[in-house]
């Protein structure tokens, strides 16, 4: 499972307006590693207060454009905002120029949610479309 520890970023999400323990990590290869590594990247933005990075690497042109010119601002202030949680791939499902990632996020101590992250191909680059 691919762990990483970061700021709550689902809480993030949603605050700024968006939808939505030992195990072995599954081993993605080609375009299902490429989406994990989003969620990755995604984690390592939010752990770094990085809403430039979120808002124009990670995130999806339509997503962007629903948080419109706040996008940045907004991921920072949700960051600030948000619990420190980790974030577990868990599968990858990609179909054509869209994919799909079951994501569980919480507190080792805490219910873990499962959540799913919707993805689609920007030029050569798979962006999030949906925080679930």
């Amino acid at each position: 499972m691919r762990r990483t520890a970061l700021a709550l970023i689902l809480a993030a999400a949603t605050t700024a307006g968006c939808t939505s323990s030992g195990d072995a990590d599954p081993t993605f290869d080609g375009e299902q590693e490429a989406v994990a590594n989003v969620v990755d990247d995604l984690a390592e933005a939010a752990a770094d207060e990085d809403g430039r990075q979120v808002c124009r690497e990670i995130f999806a042109a339509p997503l962007r454009d629903k948080l419109g010119n706040g996008c940045q601002t907004a991921m920072e202030q949700a960051f600030d905002d948000a619990d420190v949680t980790e974030m577990t791939v868990r599968s990858v499902r990609v179909s054509g120029n869209t994919a799909r990632a079951q994501v569980d996020s919480g507190r080792d101590d805490e219910k873990r949610e499962r959540k799913t992250f919707q993805f689609v191909r920007e030029g050569r680059d798979w962006r999030i479309s949906s925080l679930g």
